[in-house]
């Protein structure tokens, strides 16, 4: 069955499930159990993508757990889906220790003005220091950020950035520099290869289609795939700030950068667009 028709399927049996919450003619398929605790139940075991191999053992979920370990001919697929994961994976970077002045910096100033929600004072305070920070430096502030429970810096200049294009403020914030167009394109990029890692993994999206057993459950994958829907629109609109930033001068024309930041400002943004495009396209 091809993922429109199956999309059409979903529909339709949603739209009867409504009718037959209005007309009460839905009771009499459920005498075996209540309706609240089929909900409950159904969708965890729709998630963990245990249902392919054992129709038959559906009033056995204790059976299916073996069914998952046994494959052992089906290595090739599972080892293919494994190696995928550390193409887009960068490699870890140590925490550098911050000297008093930098934890001074991080807790009076950075942590006040993101607590107070400012964008504008945000940035203002931090896009003068960036070109300063290596990147060992920023990774040990945004150790010191997450054990005062806030987002990395990575993470929050890439928010205030993308919050201020979103309102037609872009032009209102400092100019980027080589190194905070790094930082932010780096976001951007680790944030739409997130989302996309996510629906991939979807079992919508798996060459067998699931095969629901009961309406609330064709109600869960709808629900699941509206979800990731706005996940990909997300993702695209990353995707294509992302393009935009590195054909910006301060990219096109950056000097004295590091081997990392020129990495980064040679990422393809257009063809992470286009991944995402199909994906949302698919789903």
């Amino acid at each position: 069955m091809s993922r429109p028709r199956f999309a059409l399927l979903l529909l339709a049996c949603a739209s009867v499930l409504c009718l037959g919450d209005m007309r009460g003619d839905d009771a009499p398929k459920s005498p075996k159990g209540d309706a609240t605790n089929q909900p409950s139940d159904r969708p965890l075991k729709a998630v963990s993508g245990k249902g392919k191999k054992a129709p038959a053992g559906v009033t056995k979920p204790a059976e299916e757990k073996p069914a998952a370990k046994e494959p052992k001919g089906g290595k090739a697929a599972g080892e293919a889906s494994a190696e995928k994961q550390p193409v887009p994976m960068a490699p870890a970077i140590k925490p550098a220790k911050l000297n008093p002045t930098q934890t001074r910096y991080v807790k009076n100033e950075l942590l006040p003005a993101f607590q107070a929600g400012e964008p504008l004072t945000l940035l203002n305070l931090v896009s003068s220091q960036m070109p300063r920070w290596t990147d060992p430096q920023i990774a040990g502030m945004n150790q010191l950020l997450g054990e005062n429970d806030a987002p990395t810096l990575d993470r929050i200049v890439t928010d205030v950035r993308m919050n201020l294009i979103r309102v037609g403020m872009a032009e209102s914030g400092p100019e980027y520099s080589a190194r905070e167009a790094a930082i932010v394109l780096r976001e951007l990029k680790r944030q739409a290869e997130e989302i996309v890692a996510q629906v991939e993994k979807l079992e919508l999206m798996q060459d067998p289609l699931p095969q629901p057993k009961s309406l609330m459950e064709f109600r869960d994958y709808l629900w699941t795939a509206h979800v990731q829907n706005n996940q990909l629109i997300n993702a695209s609109g990353l995707a294509h700030q992302g393009k935009l930033l590195t054909q910006a001068k301060v990219v096109t024309k950056a000097r004295s950068t590091s081997a990392a930041d020129k990495a980064i400002f040679a990422t393809d943004y257009q063809k992470l667009f286009d991944r995402i495009k199909a994906l949302h396209q698919e789903l």
